[in-house]
């Protein structure tokens, strides 16, 4: 295992903080974390597409159509 998890993007920020422990803040923008991913890029992701945040790596799974469904979230690796 790599320490990897794939996540549904539905899933609210709060229960991604509370359950998980990650440092993800809810904004008046977005509550979920495909809200998060959509604000941070800006515009609508292809699959594959990655953004980073507080150390960690996100990187867009599986998508439908316009919706985020699924994020691989994993600690972004120093180089």
């Amino acid at each position: 295992p790599d320490g990897s998890m794939v996540i549904q993007g539905s899933i609210l920020l709060k229960d991604l903080k509370s359950d998980y422990g990650l440092p993800f803040e809810e904004s008046p923008d977005y509550l979920t974390l495909a809200g998060f991913v959509l604000a941070k890029l800006k515009r609508i992701p292809r699959g594959g597409e990655r953004v980073e945040h507080n150390g960690y790596r996100l990187t867009i799974v599986d998508m439908e159509g316009r919706r985020i469904l699924k994020v691989k979230l994993e600690e972004a690796k120093r180089d």
